[in-house]
Formats: structure tokens, C-alpha cells, sequence
């Protein structure tokens, strides 16, 4: 009777030892898994936080453009308003060379008037 129920603990044993096994590979797979998982929970959490920078950086330069965007805007309205100056000017100017050229003929023609008043007249 005391052989059987030490064969019968022994093949308790057995299961036991068995099972401690299982549970310490389960137990090893289970810290792997843990390990894996905090290793992923760090790279998710880098990898969001690049995303969030480059979005707010997306978001920066888009202000920027539009900023960029305004400020040409601006600047092409000066240039047009310069160059709508400078076709006044000219205008202004051709006016002005229009002007001297007329009063150049008129002093040529005075002058010409006085060399025929002296020619007439004679040297006194």
C-alpha cells in the first residue's frame, strides 16, 4: 500500500514538476511579452510624438506660407502702384521734352529773327 502511494505521489510529483515548467515558460513568455509591449508602448509614444511635431511644424510652415503669400500680395500692389507712378512720370516727362523742344524752336527762331534785325540794321 505505501509502495502504491509512493508511486502515486511520485507520478503527483511528476505532474507537478510538469506543470511548474509550463508556468515558468508561460511566466517567461508572458515577461518577453511585457518587455515587447513596453519596448512598442515607447516607440508608439516617440513615434506620436514626431507626428505632433511635424504637424506643428506642417501648421507653422502653412502659416508661414500664408504669410509669405500676404506679404508678395502687398508687394505686388506696390509694384503695380509704382509702375502706374513711374507711366505718370512719364507721361509727365515726354510732356516736359515736348515743352523744351517747342521753346528750342522758338529761341532758334528769335535767334534767327535777331540775325536778320542786325543784318538789317546794321553794326551802329
Amino acid at each position: 500500500v505505501l509502495a502504491d502511494i509512493t508511486r502515486e505521489l511520485e507520478k503527483e510529483k511528476a505532474k507537478l514538476d510538469t506543470v511548474h515548467e509550463e508556468v515558468k515558460g508561460y511566466t517567461s513568455r508572458v515577461s518577453r511579452l511585457s518587455k515587447d509591449r513596453n519596448s512598442l508602448s515607447i516607440e508608439h509614444a516617440e513615434l506620436s510624438a514626431g507626428y505632433q511635431t511635424r504637424e506643428g511644424g506642417e501648421i507653422a510652415s502653412y502659416g508661414e506660407v500664408d504669410g509669405l503669400r500676404n506679404e508678395l500680395e502687398t508687394t505686388r500692389r506696390e509694384a503695380e502702384c509704382l509702375t502706374e507712378e513711374l507711366e505718370h512720370e512719364r507721361e509727365a516727362l515726354a510732356l516736359d521734352e515736348e515743352r523744351l523742344r517747342e521753346l528750342h524752336a522758338d529761341v532758334d527762331e528769335l535767334n534767327r529773327s535777331r540775325e536778320k534785325f542786325v543784318i538789317r540794321e546794321g553794326p551802329k
